[in-house]
């Protein structure tokens, strides 16, 4: 990972996943976003299985030990956010009040990294980079989009992240719900729920959310290998749809499929009126046909009449011919106007573009 771009200090820039069985995660995580897993020795620790998307380092994830499994530590995402010194960083997660679990230690050439947790309770790593930078690929199909820290006091929370990070933090109102921004240099990196969001019994935590192509389909696939659905999934215009998760061994996790851009917007406008286009231009043709016909029979009539006054026989047999012509230009006109090949896929065509809208509103 030593190419990959540098994090900037405050960012977040990783994230692991401690489980209690981590064969089946892994399965699990590649069934639903298609990642690559490598098996990485981590000494002690055990097995530190690396997770790719295309290639790029995405996130990772390990197996619990066996203290942590007895000591009933839930299998969780782990957020770090990228520092410039790992030590300097504690010290201030201290002085704003918050603890530090796990004092700052070299995880050999990759990097320094330490265990905090806030003021409020929700916990977070630090990590210095060394040779391995953190994510490699962000806010793509398959990779981390957003980060969201849910807390009974996000007023404390966004003052103690202000200090320690240097985050601008900002309460505001999103698509008519209230959502505190957290930003770094102007840019969001993060946001914090209402204290009414967080659970009863369910202690602050952070989620990380990973950015999908399409969120219903990945909804149903979690459900289809083993996982939940805790909510959702949710539209919001300004941001898009996202759903909360959780995996069959109980770790929480949050999708997101961004709203599209005014250039995607324009782009599908154009798309939808070059469809309607098409069906005018079937109607067009089908009026056409339609009008064709019409003066071929108005022809075919005038003909029979001449011939009519021409002949002015009253012979019972002459009349039986004609009666038999008559019912010969009425099925001629039945077939035309009835069974016209344009007209049938003019129809088909609307009958498309009706279930197309339909089913785009049901997704909607």
């Amino acid at each position: 990972m030593s190419d990959a771009p540098k994090h900037q200090h405050g960012t977040p820039s990783w994230a692991d996943l401690g489980t209690t069985d981590g064969l089946a995660a892994t399965g699990f995580y590649a069934g639903v976003f298609g990642w690559e897993a490598e098996n990485t020795p981590s000494g002690p620790a055990g097995i530190y299985t690396l997770l790719r998307q295309d290639g790029k380092d995405v996130a990772a994830l390990y197996e619990q030990s066996d203290a942590m499994k007895q000591r009933g530590v839930p299998p969780l995402w782990l957020v770090y956010i990228a520092v410039d010194d790992a030590s300097e960083t504690a010290q201030k997660v201290l002085d704003a009040g918050g603890t530090v679990h796990a004092q700052p230690f070299d995880v050999g050439e990759a990097g320094r990294m330490a265990l905090v947790q806030d003021p409020t309770g929700a916990m977070f790593g630090l990590w210095q980079a060394g040779s391995r930078m953190g994510a490699e690929l962000m806010h793509e199909p398959g990779a981390m989009d957003w980060f969201e820290l849910a807390t009974n006091d996000p007023e404390a929370a966004g003052s103690f992240y202000e200090t320690v990070l240097g985050w601008e933090v900002s309460a505001q109102e999103l698509d008519g719900q209230a959502y505190t921004t957290c930003s770094l240099d102007g840019a969001p990196v993060a946001g914090i729920l209402p204290a009414e969001a967080l659970g009863e019994g369910i202690a602050p935590n952070w989620t990380v959310y990973f950015a999908v192509e399409n969120c219903a389909a990945v909804v149903e696939q979690v459900q289809q290998v083993g996982g939940e659905l805790l909510a959702g999934p949710v539209d919001m215009p300004s941001v898009g749809q996202f759903a909360g998760l959780r995996d069959p061994q109980g770790a929480t996790f949050g999708v997101l499929q961004q709203a599209a851009t005014e250039e995607q917007a324009a782009a599908q406008q154009d798309d939808s009126d070059d469809d309607s286009d098409d069906d005018s231009d079937g109607d067009s043709d089908s009026d056409s046909a339609d009008d064709e016909h019409d003066e071929s029979a108005t022809d075919d009539e005038s003909d029979d009449g001449e011939k009519s006054d021409d002949d002015e026989k009253s012979d019972g047999d002459e009349k039986s011919d004609d009666d038999e012509k008559s019912d010969d230009d009425e099925k001629a006109k039945d077939k035309k106007s009835g069974s016209s090949p344009i007209r049938a896929i003019a129809a088909k065509l609307r009958g498309k573009s009706s279930k197309d809208d339909k089913s785009e509103d049901d997704e909607k």
